[in-house]
């Protein structure tokens, strides 16, 4: 019995006389896909034995065709089932799993072999799957295409949440360097892993620089990278939807002619793509890079720090998930308690000497150290500072200060405390204290003048004679220049030039007319002898920074 797997179509006889009465187009069809020395069919079968011993590759394709190039696109119900399939191509001792198998492999190469709702045809147009498949390709080396649409699925899924700004593949120079809590993605090009990955590094040059500039509010960054494993499934999905999209746009454009259950199916097939890249960018971007510097035994900020926290992909938004991994992980902090500002100032203001501190010295200071807590805004701080105030257990507020006079000192009463240069938060015992001393002077001035009781004037003895008035002592010479030096810690530096320079340098520029003058000499000694790289970098950043001497000797 003549089967339909067992018509030799490699012969050229064979073949003209079965396509004579097919309409055009048949050829390329046969050649490529069904029979032939360089049919896909006959390639499936040489590269498996096991198929091949038995053909069943070129068997199925044989009668796929038979079955099916008679048939018309206006056909509600095109090709033949799988059972059909078995019938044609089937042989004795050949079990009916390898037919199966042999389909499957064609389902995957075959560039004119369709299928839909388990029935197989063979058309003289692509079908769409192998159309895609070649339109991918063209994605593969596009890094200028596939890079731009991950960021931009990566914007439409990143709201702005509890963040000032989210920055997705953005450089270093163009992320502002300010007061607002920011969230930057990194590039795919430089994923995270737990063993090492390159995002590491491109999170350290955007936390330290800004462009030329080093950058100062290094506390308001966090950064969101992809997982090195997972980006090569994310790119793949990404060319995938690119291709479909470029198909339908092509449909649209009268490019490529497809009918309407074709076009149905591009349709499918794009929204699913769609939805299954929106899945694989939450899956693969689940990385947050947190820099924290800890503080060593003895007091000195130990060297920076990335603590890789990984993302639940169960979030029904990637923007809330990542909100609530960082304030369950205490990485940002919305509600503060006055107890930890407390202690924080107890750390590193109180016991180094300082009696109250500014408001808005003590904002930058939480925005520009790591090893300080990470604020959500302002209003957080603020917050902190009223209910401290209110308690009466933490510390006092001011308004401003007047020399040592405190204007507006508020303990145990809630304050209107705002973030600026003047307002202050103040000890505790010294607010006490100011508080009991202006207590008194307010009792002692409702008493009347000191002396009146006994109705003695101003200037006259407790016995009523004149009190003897001394001649004018010579005036002492005018001070007209000051100076003052101080060594800084190379590690907290910053911080206390930040205090010298608001209880010192602005003292004296406060007042008109007097000329001020800093001057900054720094030494570094090392007995090895720096190497060429350093020096050359410190000599760079020595012309940027418009040192007037900066030499190695």
């Amino acid at each position: 019995m003549i089967m339909p797997g067992s018509l030799p179509y490699y012969d050229s006889n064979v073949k003209n006389e079965s396509i004579y009465y097919l309409p055009q187009g048949w050829d390329p069809v046969m050649d490529k896909d069904i029979d032939g020395e360089n049919a896909q069919s006959t390639e499936i079968d040489t590269k498996d034995p096991r198929l091949g011993s038995a053909q069943a590759a070129r068997r199925v394709a044989r009668t796929i065709f038979l079955g099916s190039a008679p048939s018309v696109s206006a056909q509600m119900v095109r090709g033949i089932d799988i059972q059909r399939i078995n019938l044609g191509a089937v042989q004795p001792e050949v079990p009916v799993s390898t037919i199966g198998d042999a389909l499957k492999r064609l389902s995957d190469r075959l560039h004119y072999l369709n299928s839909a709702d388990g029935r197989y045809w063979f058309d003289v147009r692509p079908n769409l799957r192998r159309e895609m498949e070649e339109r991918k390709r063209r994605f593969q080396n596009r890094v200028n295409t596939v890079n731009p649409e991950i960021g931009s699925r990566v914007s439409q899924l990143l709201n702005r949440g509890c963040f000032g700004g989210i920055h997705v593949f953005t450089p270093a120079a163009d992320i502002p360097d300010d007061f607002e809590l920011r969230l930057c993605v990194i590039s795919p090009e430089k994923p995270h892993s737990k063993k090492a990955g390159l995002a590491r590094g491109e999170a350290e040059q955007i936390l330290k620089t800004r462009g030329t500039q080093p950058r100062q509010h290094q506390n308001r960054l966090i950064f969101l990278a992809a997982d090195e494993d997972s980006i090569g499934r994310l790119r793949d999905q990404v060319k995938t939807y690119l291709a479909w999209k470029s198909m339908k746009e092509d449909v649209e454009n009268l490019k490529l002619n497809l009918d309407v259950l074709q076009v149905k199916q591009v349709e499918k097939q794009l929204a699913g793509a769609e939805s299954g890249l929106n899945r694989m960018v939450s899956e693969c971007y689940r990385w947050l890079l947190c820099p924290h510097q800890a503080i060593k035994k003895d007091g000195i900020p130990d060297q920076l720090t990335f603590e890789g926290i990984p993302l639940n992909g169960s979030s029904k938004s990637m923007i809330q998930g990542i909100e609530d991994k960082l304030v369950g992980e205490e990485i940002v902090i919305k509600q503060w308690s006055p107890i930890h500002l407390s202690e924080l100032l107890k750390k590193w203001f109180w016991d180094k000497g300082r009696t109250d501190i500014e408001t808005r010295s003590l904002w930058q200071y939480l925005c520009d150290y790591l090893y300080m807590p990470r604020l959500v805004t302002a209003d957080t701080l603020q917050k902190a500072i009223c209910d401290g105030v209110e308690s009466g257990d933490y510390f006092g507020y001011a308004d401003g200060k007047d020399g040592d006079d405190y204007k507006g000192l508020k303990l145990g009463k809630r304050p209107n405390a705002v973030i600026d240069e003047r307002s202050l938060i103040v000890e505790l015992e010294t607010a006490k204290a100011a508080l009991a001393a202006a207590t008194e002077e307010a009792a002692g001035a409702s008493d009347g003048q000191p002396g009146a009781e006994d109705g003695s004037a101003p200037g006259a003895g407790g016995d009523g004679t004149e009190t003897e008035i001394p001649e004018d002592e010579p005036a002492a010479a005018k001070k007209t220049r000051y100076y003052g030096t101080v060594k800084l810690d190379p590690h907290t530096g910053r911080m206390a030039f930040d205090q010298i320079h608001d209880e010192i340098i602005k003292l004296f520029s406060a007042k008109p007319g007097v000329t001020v003058t800093v001057l900054l000499d720094i030494t570094a000694e090392f007995p090895d002898g720096f190497d060429e790289n350093l020096q050359r970098a410190a000599r760079e950043n020595s012309v940027a920074l418009g040192f007037d001497d900066s030499e190695f000797d």
